[in-house]
């Protein structure tokens, strides 16, 4: 990457001298430099982190890939100017959009596959399936429906949920974990198999597209359909950034 930095700040006199004494008398002077060159070095440090850090979010801009997190000191809050060890910057959704589509596409293609029979197959229509952004877990939070793949970036310590519309999924996914074992269907206590969610994260969740992301199923509550049959909650793929996903960075 080619910079072209204006003068870095001189935080040091350009000369500064100190008076030896020993027992009141003055023996000379001398350079007193070791502490002050310290100083200076740790400025200039913090100002090519900034600088870097500037230009280089200018340049990805300029071909339409905005930079959309700034993560400084590993702080989300902290402003650049104030950096003293790091700076992380998320560029671009692009990653984030591709993962959504790759999870759609499992899931659907496990629906297809293992639902028990024709009419839970159709289950796995896109229409039966929303996209959800939750950005403060824990705080009431029940997130904002995603359309268009729109999407400003996966936040460290959001999540993005893909909950299905149909209350019939839980049931479904149920009888296909049933299934999976050779259990009938109607039967009582746990399946010990897997389901039709549980198979589509399975395949995809270590692959080097996702790897950046911690995948799960959940049967949820919080997050469940007002008219939900199945008594474990409803079930939703949960999506979270790792911590140190696809960043430009640079450390002091």
């Amino acid at each position: 990457m080619k910079l072209n930095l204006p003068k870095a700040p001189l935080v040091i006199k350009k000369r500064k001298t100190t008076t030896i004494r020993l027992d009141g008398q003055s023996f000379g002077r001398r350079d007193n430099i070791e502490l002050d060159m310290t100083k200076q070095g740790v400025a200039d440090i913090e100002f090519l982190l900034r600088q870097i850090t500037y230009q280089e979010s200018v340049a990805q801009a300029r071909i339409n890939n905005p930079a959309t997190r700034l993560v400084v000191d590993g702080r989300e809050n902290k402003p650049l100017h104030a950096v003293t060890r790091n700076t992380e910057v998320t560029y671009g959704t692009e990653l984030d959009v591709a993962m959504m589509k790759v999870i759609e596409r499992n899931v659907r293609s496990s629906i297809q596959s293992n639902a028990v029979s024709s009419e839970e197959q159709s289950l796995g229509s896109s229409s039966n399936w929303e996209w959800r952004y939750v950005a403060q877990p824990g705080k009431g939070d029940i997130g904002v429906k995603i359309t268009g793949y729109k999407l400003k970036s996966v936040a460290i310590g959001s999540y993005l949920i893909y909950r299905p519309k149909n209350n019939m999924m839980g049931i479904a996914n149920m009888y296909a974990a049933r299934q999976d074992v050779g259990k009938p269907l109607y039967g009582s206590g746990r399946s010990g198999g897997m389901g039709f969610m549980a198979k589509a994260i399975s395949k995809i969740k270590r692959t080097r597209l996702l790897k950046n992301y911690t995948i799960r199923i959940v049967f949820t509550q919080r997050f469940a359909l007002s008219n939900e049959i199945y008594t474990h909650g409803t079930p939703v793929v949960i999506v979270k950034a790792k911590r140190n996903r696809r960043y430009a960075k640079v450390k002091a």
